[in-house]
């Protein structure tokens, strides 16, 4: 690509050239190696997220030779321009190149979702989806997959006929199963040959034989984590040494989220939930102590120049220290933001909100989940009545400017159910009008998604839209009885497709596979 070509796209420069100085890449033509990381969603969605910004400090310290460079879904405009020139849509940002041209392209998949856009990562850069097709084929790259999706990354895989493992085909080479720090380099590594100086001769794996990939992703499956797909029966999945992990020196890209840095509290989550993956894929649960947080807190503040904090937790109440936490990052940054956390720990810790207030936190997100008592006991919430009451008394009151609730939509609810969760809605209402007439109140509904490795995945599966547009109307119709603002997440239709990219496996993989023909 040129750089008229690029100027021409309206997303901008994610990279500037202060970054490009700090990402320290050699001249290509010198590289010792040339990955490149791929996110599947557009930058503006993933500006907030630290997953990529992770792979590129492991592969960093480990291989400070080699060009490392990211790509992001274009806009859907900037998608337009490129396909009207044949251009691939994941270009590494800073070099230009397309994917066919690095040795190792990493992939980091948040959700489920997103693996609607990788056949496109392919079909784009003029390759094939497969595999088992790509295998046999000089000068190519490895591709890889990994992410927090990973353990519901089974459409990416055709399994075989006779034993399920390694598969028939894949639309990658290999995929990395659990947490990466301290093991990303090592791949990286391995995988790109510089190990072994595959790039002496100004070459590389991409100028290779197809051979040598084969050799280069056995090397590899040594790595503990990783899966050549079609070459081994699986692999045990990976946990960090020191989780939670805080990446200390981040590299900062155009973004307006460039001025906050992320400091990570916990790993997993003590929960179980019947719905939830990361109390169930993520374990054994860990928090950082105190003493390391706090050192870690102002490590980011000095080398970042971050004023503002957002803590990296998927439940960040659940955190011992808590307390302290609050009061002695709230001394180091300007701003800390406490995003999700445990509605039940939240109603029984004594002073929290008030902590949490004190600590200049004025949006709360309450998860309920159930609409009603049968349908939390059916998700494993362990939320009381009484819970959910402490909750709302709390936070409806002035000095909180908006509250998010959260429920979710099974197809199981009965017109008890609902008609509870109508009972609800109107004592919020009363609430609301009694305490605090200015806080926004906001219901969010969204559909249940069963996910392998948790309870719900052998729960029945629920394809009926009009049933579910019913539910939902339902719902909608109790909340506006109630004043209450509302918003539905997702249409049946995303739900269905999430829900056969999460557990279908083999009947996605050919549906995924065909996306790009049909425009």
């Amino acid at each position: 690509m040129t750089d008229a070509v690029f100027s021409s796209l309206k997303e901008g420069r994610i990279i500037l050239p202060t970054v490009m100085m700090d990402m320290a890449n050699p001249v290509w033509d010198k590289a010792a190696a040339r990955i490149l990381i791929v996110r599947l969603s557009p930058w503006r969605d993933v500006d907030v997220s630290t997953p990529h910004l992770v792979l590129f400090d492991e592969i960093r310290r480990v291989m400070p030779d080699a060009f490392v460079d990211f790509a992001f879904l274009p806009t859907q405009g900037d998608r337009k321009i490129l396909s009207s020139r044949s251009l691939p849509w994941f270009f590494g940002r800073a070099s230009l190149k397309s994917p066919s041209e690095f040795d190792v392209v990493m992939v980091s998949n948040a959700f489920a979702l997103e693996l609607i856009n990788l056949p496109y990562l392919f079909t784009t850069s003029g390759l094939s989806p497969s595999a088992a097709e790509r295998s046999s084929i000089d000068g190519l790259p490895l591709f890889i997959a990994g992410g927090s999706n990973a353990s519901a990354m089974g459409a990416l895989v055709l399994e075989g006929r006779e034993s399920r493992y390694p598969a028939m085909d894949a639309f990658v080479d290999g995929i990395f199963f659990g947490e990466g720090e301290e093991a990303i380099g090592k791949l990286a590594l391995a995988l790109s040959g510089a190990d072994i100086g595959l790039h002496g001769n100004g070459g590389g794996l991409a100028d290779a034989k197809a051979s040598v990939r084969q050799d280069r992703l056995r090397e590899a499956a040594k790595i503990q984590g990783f899966w050549p797909c079609l070459i081994a029966e699986g692999a045990k999945k990976a946990l960090a040494p020191d989780r939670p992990h805080t990446l200390l020196n981040p590299l900062v890209l155009n973004g307006p989220n460039a001025s906050s840095a992320r400091l990570s509290i916990t790993s997993g989550c003590p929960g179980y939930c019947s719905f939830c993956l990361e109390g169930w894929d993520r374990r054994p649960y860990a928090e950082a102590d105190m003493e390391r947080l706090l050192r870690e807190a102002q490590e980011l503040r000095r080398r970042s120049g971050a004023v503002d904090l957002e803590i990296y937790s998927f439940n960040f109440n659940t955190h011992s220290r808590i307390f302290d936490l609050v009061y002695e990052l709230n001394r180091i940054f300007r701003r800390v933001s406490f995003m999700s956390q445990r509605l039940d720990i939240l109603a029984e810790t004594r002073g929290l909100i008030e902590t949490e207030l004190a600590g200049g936190k004025r949006s709360f997100t309450l998860g309920i989940e159930g609409i009603s008592e049968r349908m939390r006991a059916y998700y494993r919430k362990g939320l009381s009545d009484d819970h959910i009451d402490i909750c709302l008394r709390k936070t409806i009151q002035p000095a909180i400017k908006e509250l998010k609730l959260f429920f979710i939509i099974s197809g199981m609810e009965t017109p008890a159910d609902i008609a509870e969760f109508s009972a609800l809605m109107a004592g919020i209402k009363r609430r609301k009008d009694a305490q605090s007439p200015s806080t926004r109140i906001l219901v969010s509904m969204g559909f249940l998604v069963r996910l392998p490795f948790t309870p719900l995945q052998y729960a029945p599966l629920e394809f009926d839209g009009p049933k579910l547009t019913r539910l939902g109307f339902l719902l909608r119709e109790a909340c506006e009885q109630s004043d209450l603002e509302f918003r539905l997440a997702s249409d049946p239709e995303e739900c269905f497709v999430d829900q056969a990219l999460s557990l279908a496996g083999d009947a996605a993989y050919r549906w995924l596979g065909r996306l790009p023909a049909l425009g």
